[in-house]
């Protein structure tokens, strides 16, 4: 797989603010809670994460890093 489609796939993720509900979830990645009115990236398992964090996580490990299992994101 080449790097230009694994960091097309990143790109083309779905994103979205968070809500007041989610405001005390937290991107597991730099651990830092997210704001109301803040864009997310949402991977397929609906973990969300800032996109600044999981874009590098997911160059170079293409599964959710919330997972334990080995499942990986791309079907």
């Amino acid at each position: 797989m080449s790097f230009h489609w694994r960091v097309t796939r990143i790109e083309n993720l779905p994103r979205r603010v968070i809500t007041s509900q989610e405001a005390a979830e937290s991107c597991v990645i730099c651990m830092t809670e997210f704001k109301i009115g803040e864009e997310v990236t949402v991977l397929p398992c609906d973990h969300k994460y800032h996109h600044g964090c999981i874009s590098p996580w997911l160059a170079s490990t293409p599964r959710c890093p919330f997972e334990h299992n080995r499942n990986n994101f791309r079907k």
